[in-house]
C-alpha cells in the first residue's frame, strides 16, 4: 500500500483497484485458496451457523473453518471404518463411525447453539477417540497415528478460550504416557490388526 501511494502519483481509489487486481491474480495462481476463500465468504456457509456467530467477521470465519473440519472428519470416518468391517472387526468399525458422528455433532452445535466451546470439545473428543482406539489396533503408542494429538491444543488456541487450550494441551501431553503405563501393566491390550502395508494411513 505504501509503495503504491508513495512511488506512483495515483489517487486512493485507483490504488485500491490495482491492489485488488493483484490479489485476484495471486488467487488465480492458487485455485485451492480461491475456492476456500469463496466458501468462507459465501452465504451457504453462513447458513450453517447460528445467527450469534455472524455478527463478528473473525468469529464467523473461525466457526466456518470448524464446520469444514468437522464435515471433513465425518466424511473420512467411513473410509477409516471400511478396513475394519472388511477384516471382520465390526466393533472397531462402529467405533470409527461413532467418532465421525461426534465430529458431525460440532456442526450441529454451531448451527443450533452457536457454541464454539462445545464444537471444540466435540471435535477434540473425536480426534482423541480416533487416536486412542488406534493405539489398541496399530501396535501401541508408537503407532503413526500419534501425530494427530498435536491438533488437540491447536483446537483450543483456535477457539480463543484459554481453558480449552490448557485442557487439550494436557490431554495431548499425557495421553501417550497414560496409555503406555496401561499397556505395560496389561490393563489395556493391543494388537496389530492390519499388516503394516494394509494399514489405513491416516
Amino acid at each position: 500500500w505504501y509503495g503504491c501511494t508513495h512511488f506512483a502519483r495515483v489517487d486512493e481509489s485507483e490504488c485500491k483497484t490495482r491492489l485488488s487486481k493483484e490479489a485476484l491474480q495471486l488467487n488465480s495462481r492458487r485455485p485451492e485458496i480461491s475456492v476456500l476463500q469463496r466458501f468462507l465468504e459465501s452465504e451457504k456457509a453462513s447458513k450453517l451457523l447460528h445467527p450469534s456467530l455472524l455478527d463478528d467477521e473473525i468469529l464467523r470465519v473461525r466457526a466456518t473453518v470448524y464446520v469444514i473440519l468437522s464435515l471433513s472428519m465425518s466424511c473420512v470416518a467411513p473410509l477409516v471404518s471400511y478396513p475394519y468391517f472388511k477384516g471382520g472387526h465390526i466393533l472397531l468399525g462402529l467405533m470409527a463411525l461413532g467418532f465421525g458422528m461426534l465430529a458431525l455433532g460440532a456442526v450441529i452445535a454451531l448451527k443450533v447453539f452457536g457454541s464454539m466451546g462445545t464444537a471444540t470439545n466435540l471435535v477434540g473428543l473425536a480426534l482423541f477417540g480416533g487416536v486412542t482406539s488406534g493405539y489398541m489396533v496399530l501396535g501401541g503408542v508408537s503407532s503413526y497415528n500419534n501425530k494427530w494429538l498435536i491438533l488437540l491444543p491447536l483446537l483450543g488456541i483456535f477457539s480463543r478460550q484459554r481453558w480449552l487450550t490448557g485442557l487439550w494441551l494436557t490431554v495431548a501431553l499425557f495421553t501417550p504416557i497414560v496409555f503406555d503405563v496401561l499397556i505395560t501393566k496389561g490393563l489395556v491390550s493391543v494388537e496389530l490388526v492390519f499388516p503394516r502395508e494394509d494399514m489405513p494411513m491416516l
